[in-house]
């Protein structure tokens, strides 16, 4: 191959896909006791059927390249669950119709690992309560429906299916409007009863705005 040394480098790979119509992936394990540190080091951007991934291994003064037959075979979990893998991120999918569509948005992204945080570490909690604003006007509300009985096709017994066995309309609604200022507007509590109980319910929080501000 032209203009290339021997051994080959990482940045020497491009020309090699060029010369030889090839898309070449590479790999490196952060901790090599461990498959599940694996880490992309360079991703082609070539769109070829010959598609061949390396796992690139230092040792020493030493580097080596060794192919990697099957990436997700190679990231099988302890339990040999099989995943769909995507070469840019690492992220392994069930099914490979997710995996295309994923593809899509990641590949316009530079290469990277998703790395979760540990156990003990992985909850976000909100703890500054005094940066908070109380807000001065709070509406509470609830609806009420009708549960009416649907009648629906006999579905395919062979295929996945949902039956609908009825549909809620609503009724009525209850709202109550707690206010911090009763000299601006009045705690109270409201009801109404009627078929067109979404349409009135619209009308009296849009009351209720104009009468606040």
């Amino acid at each position: 191959m032209k203009g290339i040394e021997y051994p080959v480098s990482i940045k020497d790979i491009p020309k090699v896909e060029k010369q030889n119509n090839l898309s070449i992936n590479v790999f490196a394990l952060e901790d090599q006791t461990n498959k599940q540190s694996l880490h992309p080091v360079y991703i082609s951007n070539v769109e070829s059927k010959n598609v061949i991934d390396l796992l690139y291994i230092e040792s020493n003064e030493n580097t080596h390249y060794c192919l990697i037959k099957d990436l997700n075979s190679f990231m099988c979990d302890k339990n040999r669950n099989k995943s769909f893998i995507c070469r840019n991120c690492l992220q392994g999918f069930q099914r490979e119709e997710t995996l295309i569509k994923h593809k899509k948005i990641c590949y316009d992204n530079e290469h990277c690992k998703t790395i979760m945080p540990k156990p003990g570490k992985n909850i976000l909690k909100f703890n500054n309560h005094h940066f908070k604003n109380r807000l001065p006007f709070v509406i509470y509300c609830d609806f009420e429906a009708y549960n009416i009985p649907m009648q629906s096709c006999t579905p395919d017994p062979n295929k996945s299916y949902i039956k609908p066995i009825s549909k809620q309309e609503i009724n009525s609604y209850g709202m109550y409007v707690h206010s911090d200022y009763p000299e601006i507007y009045k705690p109270q509590y409201f009801s109404y009863v009627g078929d067109d109980a979404v349409e009135k319910y619209v009308e009296k929080v849009m009351k209720i705005y104009k009468e606040i501000t």
